[in-house]
């Protein structure tokens, strides 16, 4: 699913950017983490509420064009942002909203899962040369 913020792109001579008011940037970022535990408790349901969750997250925090991919124990996700951001202000942000509202819409999951739904760690990455798949593996031995 693809979600896109409101932010104005220009195209620049070698690459597509953002312009703030001084500067012209392309930040994209992508971030992977795990169910507590590893659970593979994202079933299709969560998966339908992570991403509007998500989609409501990057239009009030104006972060672009995000993408989300849900498996049964992680979430990846792409996204770029303006530069006075923070990244690991957001994804903290992002993983609390989350989580919070997760919890709320599917009470027997914080039970299940003891009351956190993700592990503490992540993997952030610019987006680049990286194998998901490694970087997903990496993710999950974060968790354990």
């Amino acid at each position: 699913m693809l979600i896109s913020g409101v932010m104005a792109k220009q195209k620049s001579n070698v690459l597509e950017s953002s312009r703030g008011s001084n500067a012209h940037y392309k930040l994209d970022y992508q971030v992977i983490w795990t169910t507590s535990g590893n659970a593979e408790i994202l079933t299709p349901n969560v998966e339908e509420e992570l991403h509007e969750i998500m989609r409501e997250f990057a239009i009030t925090s104006g972060i672009m064009d995000v993408t989300v991919n849900v498996q049964l124990d992680n979430v990846h996700i792409k996204f770029s942002c303006n530069p006075s951001y923070t990244p690991s202000k957001l994804i903290n942000s992002m993983k609390s909203v989350s989580s919070r509202m997760v919890f709320q819409r599917f009470p027997k999951l914080k039970d299940k899962l003891g009351g956190r739904l993700w592990a503490r760690a992540y993997i952030l990455t610019t987006l680049g040369d990286y194998d998901l798949n490694s970087l997903i593996n990496e993710a999950k031995s974060l968790s354990e």
